[in-house]
């Protein structure tokens, strides 16, 4: 297709139900937002598994990013070269021959599938004290990953460095479970603690205000963790861009796990920590 043929292309927002949700999007951006539903967020591109945008208008209305990706990338982006992201980069980059389009799909499912055993393993044994081995066995599954990849001329281990990746996305959708179990308990606690007086209705408004800091908080934290799937494949590319290999990255993210091992310890799940949840 000739690159002057194109238009520019526009995507259906993908429109996100949260409790910290309303109608102010559609009062100052004057978007349209479904009736009798909070609405917090407004996405209006995502490469996200479950939420690909769509093209909202045009010859190529109904199509998706992945589509518009693969049949129009070089129309879009001339003779920039298109890189592949995520759990795919590594496998293509570090395991010539295989097929990455084979096990695209089950990270992201796995993730997805198993955030709510995050939240109920926490509300069982604590939000703290799961976060803290979660954390524990990311930077395990990390270690794995860089033991099984290719090195110094030997071959690396495609099952091995498959089933330590499939162990960091699963400590990922359980992370995300017990650290948004965790969130509500930190701000409940602590505006319980300022609150002026013990009586009924002090403790009702200082419950009331560690939901609304707790809201703020979840909002923040989730679109914190949408960054994280442009930043960790991003990080991949400019490690292997630099060093030639995606070593360097990771062995960031091994010393990233261990500063969050040490900060869920001290002030979370310690005998006596600060803020105990």
């Amino acid at each position: 297709m000739p690159i002057g043929s194109l238009y520019p292309l526009t995507f259906r927002p993908i429109l996100k139900d949260r409790v910290w949700g309303g109608r102010r999007l559609n009062e100052l951006y004057r978007k349209q937002l479904p009736p009798a539903i909070p609405i917090g967020e407004s996405w209006e591109i995502s490469d996200r598994a479950g939420d690909i945008s769509v093209v909202a208008s045009g010859a190529f209305a109904g199509k998706d990013l992945h589509w518009v990706v693969e049949n129009l990338g070089a129309d879009l982006l001339n003779d920039a070269k298109l890189k592949d992201g995520r759990f795919p980069l590594l496998i293509k980059s570090q395991f010539p021959g295989v097929n990455p389009l084979e096990f695209a799909w089950m990270g992201p499912f796995v993730g997805a599938l198993i955030r709510p055993v995050g939240g109920w393993l926490a509300d069982r044994a604590g939000g703290a004290r799961v976060t803290f081995w979660n954390f524990i066995a990311m930077a395990l599954g990390v270690i794995g990953v860089l033991y099984f990849l290719p090195q110094g001329g030997v071959p690396g281990n495609l099952t091995g460095f498959f089933l330590c990746f499939m162990l960091l996305f699963l400590t990922a959708g359980i992370g995300n479970g017990s650290t948004f179990r965790m969130i509500p308990v930190i701000f409940t606690d602590e505006c319980l603690e300022a609150a002026p007086g013990k009586s009924a209705d002090e403790r009702a408004a200082a419950v009331k205000e560690g939901n609304k800091q707790a809201a703020a908080v979840l909002g923040f934290t989730a679109a914190l963790g949408a960054y994280g799937g442009f930043f960790i494949p991003k990080s991949y590319g400019t490690s292997i861009a630099m060093t030639g290999s995606p070593h360097a990255a990771l062995w960031a993210f091994v010393i990233f796990y261990i500063t969050c091992i040490a900060i869920t310890w001290w002030f979370y799940a310690r005998r006596g920590a600060q803020r105990p949840c």
